[in-house]
């Protein structure tokens, strides 16, 4: 008898195990998608190799996470974040991608038309975009939107 009731128990939990599955509520490929706290190594700073002021975020380590669910602010020290949603069709944010950007994310007028946030690079359509500036201190967040879990957060100089 109990075995029998065993027995139906484990078909009852891979029923409802390969249902969330099908329903697309866990994705047993990328663990990441789902919402979960995850822990990946984001590093940024002053990329000193160009004559052009500019920050690279490097991704360093631990787990990808999957394009249109993770933001970026870059501003000027002191002042309030101005995030990008990060384009959801930019490919997954994996270990060794780098974003390289002479560009703040303070435009509040038409935000989506503007930005193209991806794994590679932050990039601009239109005018009126502000570069970044040499010997100034920038606040450069980056946010895991399922959780608001802040993976970056850092003050870098500009040189």
């Amino acid at each position: 008898m109990k075995l029998k009731i065993i027995g139906i128990l484990f078909i009852v939990l891979c029923i409802v195990f390969f249902g969330l599955i099908f329903l697309g509520l866990i994705d047993i490929r990328n663990p990441t998608s789902n919402g979960f706290d995850i822990t990946p190594s984001i590093t940024a700073s002053n990329d000193n190799d160009t004559i052009t002021p500019d920050i690279k975020i490097f991704h360093r380590g631990g787990e990808s996470i999957q394009a249109g669910k993770w933001k970026l602010s870059i501003v000027e020290a002191g002042t309030a974040p101005a995030y990008v949603i990060s384009d959801p069709k930019g490919g997954m944010f994996s270990v060794g991608h780098m974003i390289k950007t002479t560009y703040l994310t303070n435009r509040t007028v038409d935000v989506v038309n503007y930005y193209n946030l991806t794994n590679s690079g932050l990039n601009l359509t239109g005018t009126g975009f502000t570069n970044m500036s040499k010997n100034v201190k920038y606040d450069v967040k980056l946010v895991y939107i399922h959780s608001n879990t802040t993976l970056l957060d850092r003050i870098i100089e500009v040189k």
